[in-house]
């Protein structure tokens, strides 16, 4: 017994048996998570293109609430490049959105 080592903690970690188990459950979670896109009304969408101009002009800072994959992400920033054509906003930090991703919009400063 003098030669014992005690691996602490260690022994009662989980053990990953099944290979890949613990990234099936990752996926599951994920697509469990998942919600589907909200509808946007007409006055919404009508106050949202509103909101992004005065905000272009006036070079305020925006909240805006985007739909990905099933996800909703918020990003702050300022409006560095707006193209209705295109369909797209270009946020100062180099980010880009497209208009049908976006869910709400609202100006902070």
């Amino acid at each position: 017994m003098a030669n014992y080592h005690d691996r602490g903690l260690m022994k009662w970690a989980p053990f990953d048996a099944l290979a890949g188990y613990q990234e099936m459950i990752k996926e599951m979670v994920y697509i469990k998570n998942k919600r589907e896109k909200p509808v946007l009304f007409e006055d919404t969408l009508e106050e949202m293109d509103r909101t992004v101009q005065r905000a272009f002009k006036l070079k305020s800072i925006l909240r805006i609430s985007y739909y990905v994959d099933g996800y909703l992400y918020y990003r702050l920033g300022e409006i560095k490049k707006y193209d209705p054509l295109l369909s797209m906003i270009i946020l100062k930090p180099n980010m880009m959105l497209k208009l049908n991703d976006i869910i709400n919009i609202e100006e902070i400063l």
